[in-house]
């Protein structure tokens, strides 16, 4: 572990975490990446940045929500290995056939040295654990992880929730940071040209949004005289729901647990799907899939059906990660929806 910014996060977003990484041993892994177990920790410096004395590589296997992205190329991966002198080769699957290949990898004895996001159940965490496929993170977090160790110190359910019943840590939670408010409330994506063909701003509120998406179905916006522009392109349409949910005033408090949050009237805990907002959010939708606005599949949608219509540029609206990161597609700008009626910023 390595020393580095940690952001502090309050109770109600670490209530819902999830349990994403481990290390592995045992597979051999780590001789066929850059030498046995001693020659690699002998070249690992114990604080600070580069983590490594000299480029050193590790293996990893991870799920992955976008079928087009490549790990290995992907610039968040390459900076980290130059801050670190570590090099990931990733291996990643799609969501849809996830537990069935990390499932095959673990019980086949093919380890990487790295779980990432692979949505391990505790009870492979124990079952693994236990034989000693996954190495016990208790004494490396003390050492290594002052600021995650600070962390669990702050909020004991978080150890509490990571700890397996034999007092173990085989696994570390996903945190989020309460300060970076796109995790909470989407960031859509807008086809600069469009709007320019249109006559038409970024929208900053629903009601915008909505006349933005209409403007983008009936006024041919990729100007070839068809009307075959889709406005919105979304993975699913939990993944909608999940991105519109900030500029209706709901999950304020964190996105790991997306059925529960604090009511801002009263500071108790509320189950969202029985909130007037929710009931509000749903007929906003429903309103968007009766007009037309958003693509017929929505509720069938794949990762390859998606990355396969957004590749070809025939959205207008996108929700998730950089398009130009995700699709290989250009003239995609960020803009930022306002909470509903009131005009002032989620």
């Amino acid at each position: 572990m390595r020393h580095g910014k940690w952001y502090t996060v309050s109770l109600s977003v670490l209530l819902g975490f999830s349990l994403i990484a481990s290390a592995c041993g045992g597979g051999g892994s780590g001789e066929a990446s850059g030498g046995n177990q001693d020659e690699r920790l002998a070249r690992i410096n114990k604080e600070g940045m580069p983590i490594a004395k000299e480029n050193l590589p590790m293996t990893a296997f991870a799920g992955k929500f976008y079928a087009s992205s490549d790990w290995n190329k992907l610039m968040l991966w390459q900076e980290y290995e130059k801050m670190s002198n570590i090099h990931v080769e990733w291996e990643t699957v799609q969501v849809d056939s996830l537990k069935e290949k990390r499932n095959i990898k673990l019980a086949g004895g093919d380890y990487p040295e790295m779980f990432f996001a692979s949505a391990l159940p505790k009870t492979d965490l124990i079952k693994y654990g236990s034989q000693g496929t996954f190495l016990k993170l208790n004494d490396l977090i003390d050492q290594y992880a002052p600021n995650f160790k600070k962390i669990m110190d702050q909020y004991p359910i978080v150890k509490k929730g990571i700890t397996m019943p034999d007092g173990s840590i085989y696994g570390l939670p996903t945190v989020f940071d309460p300060e970076f408010k796109s995790l909470f409330y989407g960031t859509p994506w807008v086809k600069q040209e469009w709007l320019d063909n249109v006559g038409m701003k970024a929208p900053t509120t629903l009601d915008e949004l909505y006349n933005v998406l209409k403007a983008f179905k009936e006024k041919d916006p990729n100007k070839n005289g068809k009307q075959d522009e889709i406005p919105w392109g979304s993975r699913g349409v939990n993944i909608m729901i999940n991105f519109l949910r900030g500029s209706f005033g709901l999950s304020k408090n964190g996105i790991a647990n997306p059925n529960v949050d604090l009511d801002p009237a009263t500071g108790k805990l509320r189950f969202v799907q029985a909130t007037d907002e929710y009931k509000r959010l749903l007929e906003y939708v429903a309103k968007l899939y009766k007009d037309g606005l958003l693509d017929k599949e929505t509720f069938t949608m794949k990762d390859t059906d998606i990355t396969s219509k957004a590749s070809e540029g025939l959205y207008g609206f996108l929700d998730g990660v950089d398009p130009k990161a995700v699709y290989n597609q250009e003239g995609y700008v960020a803009c930022r929806l306002f909470k509903e009626k009131t005009g002032r910023s989620c």
